[in-house]
């Protein structure tokens, strides 16, 4: 006797995800912050692993981070020796990301991390990656500030109006794609690596989150400026040197996409 069995349709798979925290002595806040994370991400039945990068802390980050993995196996603690910067840390992290997707944000972050909500449906429909632009509650930009952020978007050829913003989902294989020629090691990483991405010709998407600071509060506007002007200097040396490799044949082997999505959708922090 054949038995026919009949194929299952639609099975939905929980997507997965490898969450990478640069951290760099930040011993008091490890235990608290990446406890409320990962009790977060359990709440919503995601599969995941937490990748704490500890880029060479000199206080107790590390031991913090070895207390806190005997109750979460989904930790994964990767000491980076020496100490080189959160760009560099944030690579290490990408390296050793085997999920589905690959969720960057920091500790203290200004963003929660159940905002990943908003960004996954954007990825999950075409986009390689996606990034929060954070909106400031009740407050307007000066000009000058206004100009540093209209300086950053122009190197990092994008139209997020906050290409500072660190909390980024990835495809897995755009983010070590983007990673793999990032080369900043220090502030200017996240412009950089959407530089890198409309460079290889991967597709953004946005999501706008309200939240109540917008720039870094103890930088003056002046100093933003000239900041985005070292940075841009800086990335166009790399480019002017070589130092990002051969990006071409690199997007030759992507599939180029080109645009930008944005979802505009506002959201309460």
């Amino acid at each position: 006797m054949v038995r026919l069995i009949t194929p299952v349709q639609n099975i939905q798979v929980a997507p997965s995800f490898s969450v990478v925290v640069p951290m760099f002595n930040v011993a008091a806040d490890v235990i608290p912050s990446l406890t409320w994370m990962m009790h977060c991400l359990r709440r919503n039945g995601a599969r995941f692993e937490l990748i704490a990068v500890d880029d060479c802390s000199t206080d107790e980050t590390l031991k913090q981070l070895v207390k806190l993995e005997a109750g979460f196996p989904e930790l994964k603690i990767v000491p980076s020796v020496p100490h080189r910067g959160t760009g560099a840390a944030i690579r290490s992290g990408v390296e050793h990301a085997g999920y589905d997707f690959v969720l960057i944000t920091e500790l203290g972050s200004d963003i929660p991390i159940h905002h990943i909500e908003e960004l996954l449906p954007i990825v999950e429909n075409g986009a390689d990656f996606a990034s929060v632009e954070r909106v400031e509650e009740g407050k307007s930009k000066s000009f000058i500030r206004k100009a540093a952020i209209w300086c950053k978007k122009l190197m990092a050829r994008t139209k997020t109006k906050d290409p500072s913003c660190g909390f980024r989902l990835f495809k897995t294989s755009a983010a070590k794609s983007i990673y793999s020629h990032c080369r900043i090691s220090g502030e200017g990483t996240h412009e950089e690596a959407l530089k890198i991405a409309r460079t290889l010709g991967l597709e953004g998407g946005v999501a706008q989150v309200s939240c109540r600071r917008y720039h870094d509060a103890g930088s003056s506007a002046a100093s933003e400026v000239l900041g985005a002007a070292k940075l841009s200097a800086k990335i166009f040396i790399n480019h002017l040197v070589g130092a990002y490799g051969s990006l071409a044949e690199e997007r030759g082997r992507l599939h180029p996409k080109g645009g930008w999505k944005q979802n505009t959708a506002g959201n309460s922090n």
